[in-house]
């Protein structure tokens, strides 16, 4: 069987690695007992003008120091405040290391096996010319799919289903039409069958990440002049997109052979009774305790699966489970999900081995790897736990909110009414039947293509002028009771009753205080760290070597 996403997920964490190298003892600066060496500091200063583009310049190495300098002080502080030796920062730093060892495994034991072929590359390129002007039906499931493919074949119309297929108004009104697409702008799945249409031509459905969707080409735009010396040019940037594209699929191909030779088999009913303890277990998880609940089973010692490397009883099943992350464990919504983690961490459990077996935790760049990760996870999560603690008391909200009283204030709203249908001649004639008398209402649920609203009679309700966007200028310069258009807007043609306004209107300090919050509490945390930074800094012997700043020669390629 397919192995599912949810497998790989438990497996491998893509982080960016970026392993530095032994080097110079060249000291750049000493923060208490702790040295800054030329080479950390070069390396990381070096990455950091890659990543951002920026220039180097004298004050940009003096303003990256003192972050590397504040790091360090950091870390000190955590070490001493007992921070680091919490639970929940162990299993992080602890998962953190493990991962960045599946991490290296992968990249140098299975990425080296995927492959790009000479004629894969030719159509990547041709792709990438051509630009395809598509719509779409998106349905959650296969048999909602082929009954919106049985309706087309029938006669019924891309924009009579897009009403019901779609929640997204813009697709519902305008049939599904995405535009113009280019290479590499949507799902691969979807891709590959809109590059395989002919203008005109309907796919079947298509599985896509997210559910199925039904496939309409209606043009196609071909770069005129496509030159072998453009293919050869391009050819090393195709093949890194190319293996970019395929990297999910391959992954899932590598799990399935892991899957197949560990020969995994479950005892079933052990593992449902076992899942009926899953709340207990992930509850311990989120909190970040070290140790799980012990879980009683009607068996003495079942064993819940099997697997190449033997068997897993209940307790170690539950430490198993114990390596999950949050967001791993936030997933496992159902039996299956369960299911697939076990899979996940069987697997991972293989990986493991071979980690071990080919020495990954000695190497030194590895090490190095893992120490500097561990290093930007405890400053970024001490930063984070100093900065959840701020608050602005009540006093401060409310002097602000009476200083800043202009600045909170409800926009002008309408309420509204619309009928909405496609042939002109129709919307005309409501028009003047509105203008005669005719119930609003009663045409809105005869003839409006609207289901939204025509179930309620055309009501939309309230808005402000963001919310009704190109409507909104007509209904600024509306009186309560006009009926406004017909109005063309795309396909369709708008008749709008306007029931009522709300002018502007000064907020009151409760409906403001949620945005006084927000306002004020990004500065009030950065001050706050800033005035805690600063008073670590003046406790702190720290010694800077300006002479090394100012001459050392950096090569950035």
């Amino acid at each position: 069987m397919r192995v599912t996403r949810s497998i790989l997920f438990i497996i491998v964490v893509f982080i960016c690695s970026s392993c530095a190298k032994n080097g110079d003892k060249k000291v750049i600066a000493t923060v208490g007992k702790t040295e800054i060496t030329l080479k950390e500091f070069t390396d990381r200063y070096r990455n950091l003008l890659k990543l951002t583009g920026m220039r180097d310049n004298l004050k940009m190495r003096h303003d990256y120091l003192k972050i590397v300098i504040d790091e360090k002080i950091i870390l000190t502080y955590a070490d001493t405040s007992g921070f680091v030796r919490k639970p929940e920062i162990v299993n992080a730093q602890n998962n953190l290391r493990d991962q960045v060892y599946i991490n290296y495994f992968y990249e140098h034991s299975i990425y080296p096996e995927l492959k790009v072929k000479d004629a894969e590359l030719r159509e990547t390129f041709r792709r990438s010319k051509i630009r395809l002007h598509t719509r779409h039906l998106y349905a959650r499931t296969l048999t909602e799919a082929l009954e919106m493919k049985k309706r087309l074949d029938n006669g019924e119309s891309f924009e009579t289903i897009a009403r019901y297929a779609f929640k997204d108004p813009k697709l519902a009104l305008n049939g599904g039409d995405l535009g113009w697409i280019s290479y590499d702008e949507m799902d691969p799945a979807f891709e590959n069958a809109a590059y395989s249409l002919i203008p005109g031509q309907i796919s079947e459905p298509v599985k896509t990440r997210n559910g199925y969707s039904i496939i309409q080409v209606l043009d196609r735009r071909i770069e005129p002049f496509i030159l072998e010396q453009d293919y050869q040019k391009n050819e090393k940037w195709l093949e890194m997109q190319l293996k970019r594209r395929k990297q999910a699929s391959f992954l899932e191909d590598k799990t399935d052979e892991f899957l197949k030779e560990l020969h995994l088999s479950f005892n079933e009913e052990s593992v449902k009774e076992l899942y009926t303890h899953w709340e207990e277990i992930k509850d311990n998880l989120l909190l970040g305790n070290r140790w799980l609940p012990e879980i009683r089973m009607s068996s003495r010692n079942p064993v819940i699966l099997r697997t190449g490397n033997g068997q897993w009883d209940v307790q170690k099943t539950v430490i198993k489970l114990g390596e999950l992350q949050k967001k791993q464990a936030n997933r496992i919504q159902n039996y299956e999900d369960f299911c697939s983690a076990l899979k996940g961490l069987a697997i991972r459990e293989e990986i493991e081995h071979q980690i071990w077996k080919k020495k990954i935790p000695k190497k030194a760049e590895v090490k190095k790897s893992v120490a500097q990760y561990q290093t930007n996870q405890i400053t970024r999560k001490f930063i984070e736990r100093f900065t959840d603690t701020v608050t602005i008391k009540e006093d401060s909200l409310k002097s602000y909110f009476k200083t800043h009283r202009n600045e909170f204030v409800a926009p002008e709203s309408f309420e509204v009414s619309e009928i909405a249908v496609q042939d002109s001649a129709l919307a005309f004639q409501i028009y003047h039947q509105i203008n005669s008398k005719a119930d609003f209402k009663r045409l809105a649920r005869l003839h409006s293509i609207q289901e939204r609203s025509a179930k309620n009679g055309g009501y939309l309700g309230w808005g402000d002028k963001d919310q009704f966007g190109w409507l909104s200028d007509k209904l600024m310069s509306a009186r309560v009771g006009d009926i406004i258009g017909p109005v063309r807007y795309k396909d369709r043609y708008f008749i709008v009753q306007l029931l009522n306004k709300r002018q502007p209107e000064l907020l009151s300090y409760e409906d403001s205080k949620s945005a006084i919050v927000n306002k004020l509490l990004p500065e009030k945390k950065k001050s706050e760290y800033l005035g805690f930074i600063n008073h670590l800094r003046a406790q702190t012997d720290i010694q800077i070597n300006n002479d090394l700043v100012q001459k050392f020669i950096l090569d950035v390629k």
